[in-house]
């Protein structure tokens, strides 16, 4: 409604014709801005559509039947390739090029959810549930109602988080929160940066908004759900024909059966890439590429054992050189009474 204003600011609203409507169609055609990589660009065709509803509904609100009989809009379905779709490697990255816990726990739990933005931005601590096999996140506000996701790869980067939340005492606080003193809910261009800033730090090229990752993690669920089980993970409708879209994206059984039939048996993903580990000390998920328990501090790999010996052959040396200062200490005074005692004979002489 902002951009309709805009576009038609010398016109009256409440009395919009003919000519206005052609204006504002000018408007939509010649309109130009400047996205985050600082390029120029024009509206793509989905967002020309999108702002033509827009005004459609306005001038329908406003009771101007005729006007909004000669709009027509169209449907644009946007064609995704398997080359827009980020592989789980990129996921990694991204997390891992969060500088702290809660851009962490953003990209990890957007993209295991699958969640939409509105979706997320919506969930208070409360509707947050951690038990031994991970957590389940309650969305409130869904398209088709509240629904519940259960997270596992994620659940480190979140339990990560909510230790640090800054209001992690109040169960009414967005999930989502800013990390200045006042910690209110994030707002969505704060979520947008969080993404831009860990796509541009792990030299992701594709897109990294945050409801690509939906269709990330659609089209990843593809290849092992049935389209019933991805409308009730997503928050599609019964009817919903986007299941479709990624079943295909994936290409689910089709490669399998055109290499089985050239006698090609074909390498498996790993299945490990996303898998969260176990603490062998405390039994606490451990995150991905973890080096130690974030509950016990055991280290998990042999670097982390490394640098854990190193640390404590410096601090025994350390301990040493301190120990020698003490003796050299001792031994001084020892040697500053004996000279008294020297200086007190001789006296007494």
């Amino acid at each position: 409604m902002i951009w309709i204003a805009k576009a038609l600011h010398e016109c009256d609203l409440g009395r919009l014709t003919e000519d206005d409507l052609y204006l504002f169609f000018d408007a939509l055609d010649n309109y130009t801005y400047t996205d985050r990589a600082g390029k120029v660009k024009k509206y793509s065709e989905p967002t020309k559509e999108t702002r033509k509803v827009s005004l459609k509904k306005f001038l329908k609100w406003n009771k101007n039947y005729e006007l909004h009989e000669k709009i027509k809009c169209k449907r644009l379905k946007g064609k995704k390739l398997p080359e827009d779709i980020k592989c789980k490697e990129d996921i990694v990255k991204m997390i891992e090029a969060g500088s702290n816990s809660r851009d962490r726990a953003i990209i990890a739990c957007f993209y295991e959810s699958g969640a939409r933005r509105g979706e997320q931005l919506a969930v208070k601590l409360k509707n947050v549930e951690l038990d031994e096999y991970g957590a389940v996140l309650t969305f409130p506000e869904g398209k088709t109602g509240a629904r519940r996701v259960r997270l596992i790869f994620s659940t480190p980067y979140l339990r990560e988080w909510l230790d640090d939340h800054p209001r992690k005492d109040d169960r009414d606080a967005p999930l989502w929160c800013t990390l200045n003193k006042k910690a209110g809910p994030m707002s969505v261009t704060g979520l947008a940066n969080v993404f831009d800033r860990c796509g541009e730090k792990a030299g992701i090229e594709k897109k990294v908004n945050p409801h690509s990752f939906r269709h990330d993690r659609a089209t990843h669920l593809a290849a092992n759900f049935t389209e019933q089980q991805l409308k009730m993970y997503l928050g599609w409708s019964p009817t919903s024909t986007q299941p479709a879209t990624y079943v295909h994206l994936s290409g689910k059984n089709m490669d399998d059966a055109v290499l089985k039939m050239y006698g090609i048996k074909k390498a498996e993903d790993d299945p490990e890439l996303l898998k969260p580990g176990v603490c062998p000390r405390c039994r606490e998920l451990t995150a991905v590429n973890a080096k130690f328990c974030s509950k016990c501090g055991l280290p998990l790999t042999q670097e982390a054992v490394t640098t854990v010996e190193s640390i404590k052959t410096e601090y025994m040396q350390l301990s040493d050189l301190d120990e020698i200062k003490e003796m050299k200490n001792t031994l001084k005074q020892e040697l500053e009474e004996l000279s008294k005692l020297k200086e007190m004979l001789k006296v007494g002489k």
